[in-house]
């Protein structure tokens, strides 16, 4: 589930915000960017695999699609860390985003945001550091994951690890676009895309975006579900192509307290929606 975008990533974008954009790196060796003028923080766990962070016309549309949330907090787009060791977990990874908020936001922010990748990631958060934020959010994910969704991230991690950013990105086009004509438009665009993204955050990016490809494949979070005590917002698309709605309804079974909003229509890159950011601020504002 890589931090991909939809259709809207190939349309003219202007700056959508007078925000300063500040680039950095956490004392606990993540990356982010944030923007936002607000004293209240909301941290976005983005997907993957494969740990950069978005640049260029694809985080303008990061900014214009989660400028509603931007214009009332502070919002940190924030990866994994580089030089992963071997078998790191999704668990693991939850953890240095708590010792983020332990060490860098006196140990607690307003929001949490999981997408996708980071969504997973997420699920074990919530059960375990309860305390580290007052909303939490779980966007386009689930506990599991479609088998042809991971087929084609296991592919797509193989690729970027190998230097193929151009057949990577044409291949997770398959996951953006319908079938028809509006992937086979697509598609040579998104490997036009990957062909100018050569440049990683790391030297290690190769192995960390196999290492977390394997997290996702292992994602085992059934044991901590249950246990979450924090009231859990879900939001997805209808046409997600790797959480089919029996995914997530399944998902809110297994957590005591949830709310679940379906984006009908809507694809993996539900947030680029304007009817689930504003439910995600809604829910980001209720007391």
């Amino acid at each position: 589930m890589v931090n991909y975008i939809g259709s809207k990533l190939f349309y003219s974008v202007t700056h959508m915000s007078k925000n300063k954009i500040e680039y950095g790196q956490f004392s606990t060796g993540l990356d982010y960017i944030s923007i936002g003028e607000s004293e209240q923080v909301v941290l976005l766990f983005l997907g993957g695999p494969g740990n950069d962070l978005p640049k260029g016309v694809e985080l303008k549309i990061y900014i214009k699609s989660f400028a509603p949330i931007i214009k009332n907090y502070k919002l940190y787009f924030i990866s994994r860390k580089s030089g992963l060791p071997q078998e790191y977990t999704t668990e693991q990874m939850a953890g240095d985003y708590a010792s983020i908020i332990s060490t860098e936001f006196a140990g607690k922010v307003h929001g949490v945001i999981g997408l996708s990748f980071g969504g997973m990631i997420m699920q074990h958060f919530c059960a375990l550091y309860p305390n580290l934020a007052e909303k939490f959010i779980i966007l386009s994910s689930a506990h599991k994951i479609s088998e042809k969704g991971r087929l084609l991230d296991q592919k797509f991690a193989e690729l970027l690890s190998i230097g193929k950013n151009g057949a990577a990105y044409a291949l997770i086009s398959e996951a953006i676009f319908p079938k028809g004509i509006k992937r086979m438009l697509f598609k040579p665009i998104m490997r036009l895309m990957g062909i100018f993204r050569r440049k990683h955050l790391s030297n290690s990016f190769a192995q960390d975006v196999l290492i977390e490809v394997q997290a996702e494949l292992n994602h085992d979070v059934k044991k901590n579900l249950g246990n979450i005590k924090v009231p859990v917002t879900i939001v997805c698309g209808d046409q997600d192509y790797y959480f089919p709605i029996e995914y997530l309804k399944e998902m809110c079974d297994l957590i005591p307290e949830t709310k679940l909003k379906i984006i009908h229509g809507k694809g993996h890159d539900a947030f680029e929606d304007t009817q689930t950011i504003s439910y995600i601020l809604k829910e980001l504002q209720a007391t």
